[in-house]
């Protein structure tokens, strides 16, 4: 009989996902206190904070005399040991943690050989020495974002950094792809360049919003990269940075751009679209836009094919997914010819491989942007809406408008 095995089993389950909850909760109580008390735990939470994307909160704990919010420090906690086996910038920041005098790491059991655990994820980190460096990459990013933030970074610790990041850049070592390091240690240069004045007279503050821009279309690419990708831990948070720097320097209450705010307002809005619409790019692309309701004959023969892509599209999208879908999708219904086909050997993994799937939508993307260029000439709001999905302002007022007129 299975049925008391698999009580059993279940028993243990719900024992082992208590124990971690109150694990994780007495650790952000603690966390809580140290944050209270000040020192190194305060500032370590808020380079902890923005590196996982959240630079509204990190702002707001900079901000404020009182400590965290018990809610906030058990999502860092949480999130913190999702992606710790893959991001390194995070990892580094923990192990910093346990220098924090107001804060005894070591006596949350469990918990503490997660978050001292050296995982071996780049290869930058293991051979720092050899580079002549005097702590490891991420190391060095966690020392000087936590000495930004707390407003103390001195050249001393602003050279250390920039000198690994000179390294990792000029010798591309970007990390493991699901740590998405690149953006976040460009961000952490291009605001010491703010706060140390590294920044010419020639980089003007519009330049800087450009370039921050940049940024936000480069995280949107990477959004879109996610989906691929499902395994991987969720980065919506992380890609994001970007964004709320953006809109910190257009929006904010200290806000130094001598532009209008009315083009402020426009800027911050047309960065917010291209940021979630990266995060949707693959529903965009099998969901067209309206198309015209009479078409010709040229027009009625580029949207087949353009409908014919998209059910490819589909298909190695589903290929893409597969491995993190219930097991009821692994059985797929097929003509006994292609079924048999697939007890070739090596077919069948190659059949149903992801990264098969993926290689697919890649091409796929060049093939539906080449046929939208083809509609530019027979239908051009629907190839514009197409090849450029977000909103800008005056589209957006346009949208409103005609809804309210209906």
């Amino acid at each position: 009989m299975l049925e008391p095995a698999i009580a059993e089993y279940r028993y243990l389950a719900r024992t082992l996902a208590n124990r971690k909850d109150m694990a994780i909760a007495g650790l952000a109580d603690a966390l809580r206190e140290a944050c209270r008390v000040g020192g190194r735990a305060r500032g370590l939470v808020a380079a902890l904070l923005w590196t996982m994307g959240l630079v509204a909160e990190c702002n707001a704990a900079r901000r404020s005399a009182e400590p965290c919010g018990r809610a906030l420090l058990l999502r860092l906690i949480r999130s913190s040991l999702q992606i710790l086996p893959t991001d390194p910038l995070v990892q580094y920041l923990w192990l910093e943690m346990k220098d924090a005098p107001e804060l005894d790491l070591r006596a949350h059991g469990g918990l503490y050989a997660v978050l001292n655990h050296r995982w071996a994820q780049w290869r930058a980190d293991e051979t720092y020495e050899l580079f002549g460096l005097p702590a490891e990459p991420s190391r060095l990013y966690g020392r000087a974002l936590e000495a930004l933030l707390a407003g103390n970074l001195d050249e001393a610790r602003a050279s250390d950094f920039l000198k690994a990041y000179d390294l990792v850049s000029d010798l591309r070592l970007s990390g493991p792809p699901a740590a998405f390091i690149m953006p976040r240690l460009d961000l952490l240069r291009y605001l010491i360049g703010e706060q140390l004045d590294y920044f010419g007279p020639e980089f003007t503050d519009h330049q800087r919003v450009e370039w921050l821009r940049e940024a936000v279309i480069d995280a949107a690419r990477k959004r879109a990269a996610i989906s691929m990708f499902p395994g991987w831990p969720d980065a919506s948070t992380r890609t994001g940075i970007a964004l709320h720097e953006t809109i910190e320097r257009l929006l904010g209450e200290d806000s130094k751009l001598p532009t209008p705010e009315r083009e402020r307002s426009a800027i911050a809005l047309e960065s917010l679209e291209l940021f979630r619409t990266g995060a949707l790019s693959y529903w965009l692309d099998v969901i067209p836009p309206l198309s015209p309701a009479n078409p010709g004959e040229q027009l009625g023969q580029l949207l087949a094919e353009e409908r014919v892509l998209l059910d490819r599209m589909r298909g190695a999208y589903f290929l893409a997914l597969r491995p993190t879908l219930p097991l009821h999708y692994l059985w797929s219904d097929m003509d006994m010819s292609d079924m048999f086909a697939l007890d070739t050997p090596g077919r069948r993994a190659s059949f149903y491989s992801a990264d098969v799937g993926r290689e697919e939508m890649s091409k796929l993307d060049v093939l539906v942007a080449s046929v939208a260029n083809l509609l530019s000439k027979e239908a051009s709001k629907y190839a514009e809406a197409r090849q450029r999905p977000s909103a800008n302002l005056a589209r957006l007022v346009s949208m409103l408008g005609d809804h309210r007129a209906q």
